[in-house]
C-alpha cells in the first residue's frame, strides 16, 4: 500500500515538472508565440522611430516585435514582407536578417533591416507588410510604414575672394589709324592725381611747342621783294651784314683821323 502511494506521489510530481517544463519552454503561454495567443501582432520598437532626421547612410534598422516572428514555419512568409523607398517612389534594395529562434530564443521578435544604399539628405519610407505572421498565427493586418530621412551633405567651404590689385591708369594714348582718321583710346579707369599732374605738365610743355613752331613758321614764311621764300637764317644774316661794314667804316674814320693826328704833330704850322 506504502509503494503504491509513493509511485503515486513520483508520477504525480513527473507530470508537474513536465507541464511546467513545456509551459517555460513556451514563454509561459502554452502558443509559442511569446506574446500571448489572444494579443494581436504589433511593432513593439524600431531602432529608427517614424519620423526620424539626420540617420546616417550606413544605417541598420533594428525593428522588435511582440511576438515571435521568425520561427521557421513564419520565417519564408515574413522575409519578403519588409520595403524600402525614397521619395520618388525608386525601391531600394534591402537585406532582411532574422536569427533561429531554437538555437537563441532571446532574438525571437527581433527582424534586422540592412538597406543596400542610402544616399545623404534624401527622404525614406520602409514599409511593414500587414501580411507578416506571428508563430501563434497571428497576423500584422494593416501595414505599418516608418518614415525617415538621412543626414544632409556636408557644405562645401566657400574659398574667401582675392581683392583685385589696384589699377592706376596712365595718360590716354592716340593712335592713328589713317590720314584722315584718328582713334583715341583712353583707359575707362579714371586716373590717379599724379597722373593728372603729369598729364597737366605735359599738356603746358606741348603748347609751348607748338607756340615756337608756329613763330619759326611765321618766319619763314617771310618773302623778298622778288617773291623768293627767305629762311629764319637768311633773315637774320642781312642786320649783321649792316652791322659789320659800319663798324669797318667806323674804324677807317678812326685810323683816317689818327693818322692825320699823328701827320700834323710832325709837321706843325
Amino acid at each position: 500500500m506504502n509503494r503504491k502511494r509513493i509511485l503515486s506521489i513520483l508520477l504525480i510530481l513527473i507530470l508537474i515538472t513536465s507541464l511546467a517544463v513545456s509551459v517555460f519552454a513556451e514563454g509561459g503561454n502554452g502558443d509559442g508565440s511569446g506574446g500571448g495567443k489572444n494579443v494581436p501582432l504589433g511593432l513593439a520598437e524600431s531602432s529608427v522611430p517614424d519620423g526620424s532626421t539626420n540617420i546616417p547612410t550606413d544605417v541598420t534598422i533594428t525593428l522588435t516585435f511582440n511576438k515571435n516572428v521568425v520561427n521557421f514555419t513564419v520565417k519564408d512568409n515574413n522575409m519578403t514582407c519588409f520595403s524600402l523607398s525614397d521619395s520618388r517612389g525608386n525601391n531600394i534594395p534591402v537585406t532582411v536578417l532574422m536569427g533561429d529562434d531554437q538555437v537563441n530564443p532571446d532574438i525571437k521578435r527581433i527582424v534586422n533591416i540592412k538597406p543596400s544604399s542610402l544616399s545623404e539628405g534624401e527622404a525614406y519610407a520602409l514599409t511593414i507588410s500587414g501580411n507578416l505572421t506571428a508563430k501563434s498565427g497571428a497576423v500584422l493586418g494593416n501595414d505599418v510604414v516608418l518614415h525617415f530621412s538621412t543626414v544632409a551633405p556636408a557644405a562645401t567651404p566657400t574659398p574667401a575672394a582675392t581683392p583685385a590689385p589696384a589699377v592706376t591708369a596712365g595718360p590716354a594714348a592716340t593712335v592713328t589709324a589713317s590720314p584722315s582718321q584718328t582713334v583715341s583710346a583712353s583707359p575707362s579707369v579714371s586716373p590717379s592725381p599724379s597722373a593728372k599732374t603729369e598729364k597737366k605738365e605735359k599738356a603746358k610743355g606741348t603748347a609751348k611747342v607748338k607756340e615756337k613752331e608756329k613763330k619759326s613758321s611765321s618766319l619763314v614764311m617771310e618773302d623778298t621783294d622778288d617773291g623768293e621764300e627767305v629762311t629764319p637764317s637768311r633773315t637774320h644774316a642781312q642786320p649783321v651784314a649792316i652791322y659789320v661794314i659800319l663798324g669797318l667804316i667806323l674804324l677807317g674814320v678812326l685810323i683816317y683821323f689818327l693818322v692825320s693826328r699823328k701827320n700834323n704833330k710832325k709837321d706843325p704850322q
